[in-house]
């Protein structure tokens, strides 16, 4: 039977050019708080099992399409736009060959922390590791953007944007989460110690992450004030984007430390459950029919 699959509906290079810049450095440098998060916001979910790569000419596709909508919103030309497409596609091939690299990496974590006794120190090694290529990477997008600067209008730019400029509020926990978790012990059978500590684990990262969530977001406005300048200036581009990784990074080995103290006290069909969870998110292609 072949393993059901979830769509991977996230294009990393979406919004590319119309300057979202911070997801994609976000999504990996966040890479160990968000699967401890969402492995309590799946569980229980029943279905998926693997997670679909998708063909970067499909990614390319779409991507194209997104950002021919963004286009759209700012009244862009037939030639702005064929400028802007051309960019994209001749930055594709360096997009997979990235992916190539990074996925065995990503699929490592994943079977660290499937192990009965994760190893702290290799898996705080891999996610800097991680975030660290990303981040490097993430500066490619910035000389992306700077090529299309020049294609677009300063008031084009400066609409495009418009809706980035707002302030976001930090996450604070949800009704959602807080069900998914109840669910969560339900299905481990946990004890009334395991729920306690549980409980602690989601209420202490959403605590812990407040002051970072807020540096974050002002690193994330510092960018996207810059990106609105007549004259961007790629090197404090770069700088916030540096700073935004490093802010990470340092509050990645408290996360890591306080879920395998909360792994360590799992019972063995417990870590089993969480571990086909965690199975979820690697790439089908990894998975046998």
């Amino acid at each position: 039977m072949k393993a059901r699959v979830i769509r991977n509906e996230t294009a990393r290079f979406e919004n590319l050019v119309a300057f979202h810049l911070l997801k994609a450095c976000h999504t990996w440098t966040e890479f160990i708080a968000s699967l401890i998060l969402s492995l309590l916001v799946f569980a229980g979910c029943s279905g998926p099992e693997c997670r679909e790569v998708k063909p970067v000419e499909v990614v390319e596709e779409e991507l194209i399409e997104k950002i021919d909508d963004r286009l759209d919103d700012i009244d862009a030309t037939d030639e702005q736009k064929k400028a802007i497409f051309s960019m994209v596609r001749a930055f594709m091939p360096e997009y997979e060959a990235n992916r190539t690299k990074m996925e065995p990496k990503i699929n490592a974590v994943l079977r660290e922390l499937q192990k009965q006794f994760p190893d702290r120190e290799t898996v705080y090694y891999l996610f800097m590791e991680i975030s660290s290529a990303y981040g490097q990477f993430s500066y490619r997008f910035v000389d992306i953007i700077m090529k299309a600067v020049p294609v677009m209008s300063h008031e084009q730019r400066k609409e495009l944007l418009k809706e980035e400029m707002e302030p976001r509020e930090p996450f604070e926990g949800s009704f959602m989460l807080d069900r998914s978790v109840d669910v969560f012990l339900f299905q481990i059978e946990a004890s009334r110690e395991q729920k306690q500590l549980t409980i602690e684990l989601k209420d202490t990262l959403i605590a812990m992450s407040q002051p970072l969530q807020k540096e974050l977001e002002r690193l994330r406005l510092e960018m996207i004030k810059e990106l609105t300048q007549e004259n961007p200036d790629r090197e404090k581009i770069v700088s916030s984007l540096a700073a935004y990784t490093r802010a990470i990074q340092k509050f990645a080995p408290e996360v890591i430390s306080y879920y395998l103290k909360w792994h360590a006290g799992l019972k063995p069909s417990q870590k089993d459950m969480i571990h086909s969870y965690i199975k979820r998110f690697e790439p089908c292609s990894t998975q046998k029919d």
